[in-house]
């Protein structure tokens, strides 16, 4: 088991942009899922990361990878 953490977009010490679209998240998430090989995993998100969890979890043909399990914590909808 390999456990891998992040810093999204505009948040902490991370590139800081004028976006804060799920899209670009998601991209940053396929890329280092894609640079360490990756096929298959498990996505924990909280809050934002939890929306964004839910935003990649989702089926899509053109992604050759699978989500086996996603865990979302502490999200409120308003």
């Amino acid at each position: 088991i390999h456990k891998r953490t992040g810093t999204f977009l505009n948040h902490g010490n991370s590139k800081h942009t004028n976006s804060m679209k799920y899209d670009n998240m998601e991209d940053d998430i396929l890329n280092v899922l894609n640079e360490l090989k990756i096929k298959k995993c498990c996505i924990v998100g909280f809050s934002l990361g939890g929306k964004v969890s839910m935003y990649l979890a989702q089926p899509r043909t053109y992604i050759d990878f699978v989500i086996a399990h996603a865990y979302i914590i502490d999200i409120v909808y308003i």
